[in-house]
Formats: C-alpha cells, sequence, structure tokens
C-alpha cells in the first residue's frame, strides 16, 4: 500500500506529512509524540487490513432511472469513508490511543494515494467527521442513486448498500487491493521478552498493544517453517547464537537464546538478545512479503557495531519485500542507516542499498515556535 498521511497532532505547530516509502523513519527527541504517530499508523492500517471483508451486499435498483441528485451522491461518498473509518479504525484508536500525549485531544488526518484521499478528524473517543473526499466512483454504482434527497426511513435505508460499496470503493481506490498485516514491536519488548513465559496474550487487564505483541510471539511459536531466510546471515552476527522456542506441553513455553549446545533462558541474556529476540522471531516464522513491520527504537539496548548491523539487516527487511516504519531518537542509528542511502547517482548494491525514493524521514524538533516537523 503507498500512502501519503498528513497528520495534525495537537502540541505540534505544523502538519506532519509522512509519505509511507518501503522503509518509514520518524525521529526527533523524548516527548515528542513519535510513538503516538506509531500507534496511530498501526491503528490505520489495522483498519485497511480489516476493510478486505467488507460485504457490499445487494444493489437494488430504482423503479425510474434518473439524473442521480449531485449532493446525494457526494453524501453518501463522505458517508461511505464514515462508514469504514467509524467501524473500524474508531474502536482501533479508542484501544491505542490512551496515555499518550494529548490523548485528550482529537487528530486531523489526510490519507491520500494519488489523486483520491480523504480528510478526516478522530476525535479522542474514536468519532469520525469526514471534511471531504475524492476516489473514482463506479458508473454502475451512481446510476442507482436517486435524484431526489430521501425524506422517509424507508428511503434512507435503501440508500444503505450503496454507502457500504462507497465504503468498498474507497478502500479499493486507496489501498490498491492490498491489506499488509501491521505487527508492532514494542520499545518495552526486552523487559516483555525476558519475562514472557509468565503473561498470558488472552489477560483482558493488559494493554492492547502488549496484547497484540504477546499474540504475534505467540503465533510464532505455532509456525515453524521459517518465512524469509535474511535472518540466517545476522542473527548470529548480532547476538552471538539463535532465538528459539522451548516447548514445556501444549499451552507452554520458554524463549531461549541457543548458542552451540548451550540454551539460556533470555532473563539471564543481555537486554540486547532479548530487545531483538522478536524481531528475529518474527522474521523466522510470521514475515510475509508486503507485511508492515514497525518497531520502536530498534537500536535499543545496542552496542554501536550492532547499531550498525541492525541498520544494515532493515535494508535487507526492505529488500525482501517487507515495509518497515521506525521509529527512533539516536543520531548514531541515524547515521548507520544514512551509510546505507545512495544518491540518486550513485550504482547502489541492490542488496545492501536503498535509494532515497524508497525511504521517508520525518523528524520533529522543538524550537521557539514549538514542536515542528
Amino acid at each position: 500500500m503507498t500512502l501519503t498521511l498528513t497528520i495534525q497532532v495537537p502540541g505540534l505547530k505544523h502538519a506532519i506529512e509522512i509519505p509511507m516509502r518501503p522503509l518509514t523513519v520518524l525521529t526527533g527527541t523524548d516527548e515528542q509524540g513519535l510513538s503516538f504517530i506509531a500507534r496511530l499508523v498501526f491503528a490505520l492500517y489495522q483498519t485497511h487490513k480489516d476493510a478486505q471483508f467488507i460485504d457490499p451486499g445487494p444493489i437494488m435498483p430504482p423503479k425510474i432511472k434518473t439524473e442521480p441528485h449531485p449532493e446525494l451522491v457526494t453524501q453518501i461518498i463522505i458517508a461511505g469513508v464514515k462508514e469504514l473509518y467509524g467501524n473500524l479504525l474508531g474502536p482501533y484508536w479508542d484501544k491505542y490511543r490512551p496515555g499518550y500525549p494529548h490523548s485528550d485531544k482529537g487528530v486531523d488526518l489526510t490519507i491520500q494515494n494519488g489523486p483520491a484521499f480523504a480528510k478526516i478528524h478522530l476525535s479522542k473517543n474514536g468519532e469520525i467527521t469526514v471534511f471531504e473526499t475524492q476516489y473514482p466512483f463506479p458508473d454502475d454504482i451512481i446510476a442507482w442513486i436517486p435524484a431526489t434527497i430521501p425524506k422517509t426511513p424507508k428511503q434512507k435505508y435503501a440508500l444503505v448498500p450503496l454507502i457500504v460499496h462507497a465504503a468498498e470503493q474507497w478502500t479499493q481506490s486507496i489501498c490498491e487491493n492490498i491489506f499488509p498485516e501491521p505487527y508492532f514491536i514494542p520499545a518495552s519488548r526486552a523487559g516483555i521478552m525476558q519475562v514472557i513465559d509468565h503473561l498470558d496474550a488472552e489477560n483482558e487487564e493488559f494493554p492492547v498493544l502488549l496484547a497484540e505483541f504477546l499474540k504475534m510471539v505467540d503465533d510464532c511459536s505455532n509456525e515453524k517453517n521459517s518465512k524469509h531466510q535474511l535472518w540466517r546471515e545476522n542473527e548470529d552476527a548480532l547476538i552471538g547464537g539463535t532465538i528459539i522456542f522451548n516447548e514445556i506441553d501444549e499451552d507452554y513455553y520458554e524463549v531461549l537464546h541457543k548458542s552451540g549446545n548451550q540454551k539460556t533462558h533470555l532473563a539471564l541474556m543481555p537486554c540486547s538478545v532479548a530487545a531483538l529476540a522478536p524481531i528475529f522471531l518474527f522474521l523466522k516464522h510470521r514475515a510475509r512479503s508486503v507485511d508492515l513491520l514497525i518497531i520502536e527504537e530498534p537500536e535499543a539496548h545496542l552496542d554501536l557495531r550492532q547499531q550498525t548491523l541492525m541498520a544494515q539487516m532493515l535494508v535487507k527487511m526492505v529488500r525482501n519485500n517487507l515495509q518497515v516504519l521506525i521509529t527512533t531518537k539516536s543520531e548514531t542509528f541515524l547515521h548507520a542507516l544514512n551509510a546505507q542511502i545512495v544518491g540518486e547517482t550513485g550504482s547502489p548494491d541492490r542488496e545492501r542499498t536503498l535509494l532515497p525514493g524508497e525511504v521517508s524521514i520525518c523528524r520533529i524538533e522543538q524550537n521557539t515556535d514549538g514542536l515542528v516537523a
């Protein structure tokens, strides 16, 4: 999915424009809402993934075909976009938002893919307002739109299938029929992985993103086949061994570090190993082409050598058709990433480097005007 997101977060002087590229980087210093934005992107991708299950239902043609009412066409298109995001994005955002900066306020969001776009406001309680939207609306649907504004409940109800069709057409227009599975690897992953055998993904008291993360790891434990082979040439170099599951019984497992014949629980390993463990488990057991992987602070707990190797591995992940979004506050890690990007006139090594057009970087800074991007 190729999207450009324009996000106006309360506290920022100007909106942030984020072209979603194969590698997207959000950077800045502390307390500037990087996690807030990353969670919004995750919620949006969850919405687009679920949109593939829209059932348009039947369209009943009117008895007399006439020219559709222009205002009614616009209303149906806006209602369709609101139907989609109200039913899907609203609930996701309501779950992921709490506890982050300015969470008591809403967010303005423009979602654009080529000429198709929608400008919406997402309120603090997940309610959606659609200000404007534009996308190709098929003539065969417009043909069923009445020439007059419905007045009776029965006439209004007859428009429901058209509104659902509008939601379906919006997702096809904005997503190009690609619905990537998003995965979120939080900054707190090192501590979580060190005690993961004591945690239950179905615990309703856990924050929802923690539950999502635990479910991802649990799904990895049930999938034994490798998806991408790129982890093989990076895992030992980064952590001096490999990450494995040790199944105790049907419902219980440990995550261990294995080096030669030595197996060690993650709680006894350095934090760098625990921080990298879920990334390697994802690559081994879950990753598919066109998946979106969001990693908060991939450089966390890594020394300078490991940060360089991690930057190189991110490039290889993109080369294996994964879409990656990261947040980072480390200038060192940004320099390591920059070394993997060649100029437009350069001669790129297609396995180890990226072109500028394949990377999107958004920096949020504090100046005399406040926070700007």
